[in-house]
């Protein structure tokens, strides 16, 4: 009983402060555990050299490959992207804001008839991109609501991400099976 009862303290004192104090182990120290961990085990894991990383037995017929120089490597020509990545600039001519001003009444027009509301789309403060967003009842009574948002530095482009998520969130629960909920007869939920 008394062992029990001294193995119970100490375990609730040591372990606790082994969690707490944790992070206070050398880095040479942790490196090897994890490298036992993994089950390079002793023999793999044989010193802790000066600066303070772990040095490696090796063994006969493991060869390393020669290090390439950093200068050698070239980084890959990245192909053109098909869509502008500049901002757009807000003093477009009259045509662009009524396409725009079109688009977002489009939009809004078919949010409202999956059922969305309080529409927001706005410029952000740091630059270029646009937030839109909307709420979508997310229950039949309306007090659960869920929010979308969609950002990009095309507004047009921001709104029909933000109708895309929308259809596509609709879409999935309609392919949900309705789960049934039963109410009791009586106060106390016996029937």
């Amino acid at each position: 009983m008394k062992l029990r009862s001294c193995l119970l303290i100490s375990c609730m004192a040591v372990v606790p402060l082994v969690a707490m104090f944790s992070h206070k182990i050398p880095r040479d120290w942790r490196l090897a555990a994890q490298r036992f961990a993994r089950g390079e085990g002793f023999a793999r894991v044989a010193s802790v050299a000066r600066g303070g990383e772990v040095a490696r037995v090796e063994e006969p017929g493991e060869a390393e490959e020669p290090p390439v120089p950093i200068v050698a490597i070239e980084a890959p020509a990245s192909p053109p992207s098909p869509h502008p990545q500049a901002p757009v600039i807000d003093s477009a001519g009259a045509g662009a804001r009524d396409d725009a001003a079109l688009v977002r009444a489009d939009v809004e027009r078919q949010l409202v008839a999956l059922g969305a509301g309080a529409f927001e789309c706005a410029r952000l403060p740091t630059g270029g991109l646009y937030r839109c967003s909307c709420r979508v009842s997310a229950d039949p009574s309306g007090q659960l609501q869920r929010v979308f948002q969609s950002s990009n530095p095309d507004p047009a482009v921001a709104l029909r991400n933000l109708l895309g998520q929308v259809q596509f969130w609709k879409h999935r629960l309609a392919a949900q099976p309705a789960s049934r909920v039963e109410l009791p007869d009586t106060p106390t939920g016996r029937r």
